[in-house]
């Protein structure tokens, strides 16, 4: 049974399916490429969609058909460019050199003058200036759903396959900055955590982790996915943002793997409520001696390291969606309205309404 992870964060990257979609129904392109990378040296973990591009053919275009791509260069100077597939370098492998092709670039700036790409294709008629500007449009939305969250205090980071950061949003990128976070440090710790949580972990799941950086907790939400089946194309998104404190405990690598584990379903599985006989019985421990050896290695019991994790979610909900308060108490795991007002108010002083009231100030 795999987790729910509904309302655990927006998912820019799951809305791929828009830009597509609007791309294909609008534009009646029958093949899209998007990315953000250095045109002069693009890298295959740096491209976050390939639909239907063929994978012979984005790899010879990254290994040198860039050089001679006629249409890049044009976007470059100008923003796009269309033409077709054989003056871009794309023809072959199931492209027809004759394919109408249409490029789009957008600037992302200094230092490493990366910018956001995006390729189309379609079967017939050249790409127009005015398909070239919705196209534009397009590509300008996704974008800024990424550089601009409406979230405050949240930092979107794409990590590449040799943990370097591809790109953060800006305010993101200010915070990572001030805190003096080493992102190489976390990248080396988070896979050893993601290894001993779930050992199953695959592309295009959404896990999350509290660690403490900066000297401060974080709650990080991760996913990896490939834009295509290579080693060299994984590529990191997470989701960062800074806690109160006591609001989760900052967890790491713990000593037995058993405690990670449950860790690990804690965080997937807290809108369930988790029992300590379940979370035991996960690991084949008794849940007496569970219940000590989780105590001891994470510093608080089982049973209230859920119920953190519960307010915690549904402090994020309160923030940051307009659901009603009835609904956020079923989807964090509370058997009603009135048992999650009174736990609420017993653990952060206020009821859900006064925080929400609050955080919108």
């Amino acid at each position: 049974m795999a987790p729910s992870h509904s309302n655990r964060s927006a998912g820019w990257l799951d809305s791929i399916r828009d830009l597509t979609g609007a791309a294909r129904k609008r534009l009646r392109c029958d093949r899209l490429l998007f990315g953000i990378v250095v045109p002069q040296r693009p890298r295959i973990d740096e491209l976050i969609a390939c639909d239907r591009f063929p994978a012979a053919a984005i790899q010879s275009w990254l290994e040198s058909g860039h050089k001679g791509d006629a249409l890049l260069r044009g976007a470059m100077r100008l923003g796009a460019a269309a033409g077709t597939a054989g003056e871009a370098n794309w023809s072959g492998s199931d492209i027809p050199a004759s394919a109408p092709l249409a490029c789009i670039t957008l600037p992302e700036g200094y230092p490493d003058r990366r910018h956001w790409l995006l390729v189309a294709t379609r079967a017939s008629d050249p790409f127009t200036d005015a398909d070239l500007h919705a196209l534009s449009l397009l590509a300008r939305q996704w974008v800024a759903r990424f550089n601009q969250p409406r979230e405050l205090n949240l930092c979107r980071v794409l990590i590449g396959n040799n943990d370097r950061i591809i790109h953060a949003n800006p305010s993101g990128e200010a915070w990572l900055n001030a805190a003096q976070v080493d992102l190489k440090s976390m990248m080396s710790l988070l896979r050893e955590v993601v290894d001993q949580r779930w050992p199953s972990f695959a592309d295009n799941q959404m896990h999350d982790v509290v660690f403490n950086l900066g000297g401060k907790p974080v709650w990080i939400v991760i996913e990896r996915r490939r834009a295509l089946s290579s080693d060299a194309a994984e590529q990191w998104h997470f989701e960062m943002r800074p806690l109160e404190r006591g609001e989760m405990l900052p967890v790491g690598l713990v000593e037995d793997d058993r405690v990670g584990q449950v860790l690990g379903y804690i965080h997937d599985r807290y809108n369930e409520s988790p029992s300590l006989t379940a979370i035991s019985n996960l690991v084949d421990v008794s849940p007496f001696h569970f219940h000590r050896l989780f105590s001891r290695l994470v510093g608080t019991t089982p049973k209230q390291y859920v119920l953190l994790k519960q307010i915690h979610m549904a402090k994020w909900m309160l923030r940051s969606k307009r659901m009603a308060i009835s609904r956020i108490a079923s989807d964090t795991g509370f058997a009603s309205h009135g048992h999650f007002t009174s736990t609420f108010r017993r653990m952060q002083g206020q009821s859900p309404t006064e925080y929400r009231e609050q955080s919108d100030d």
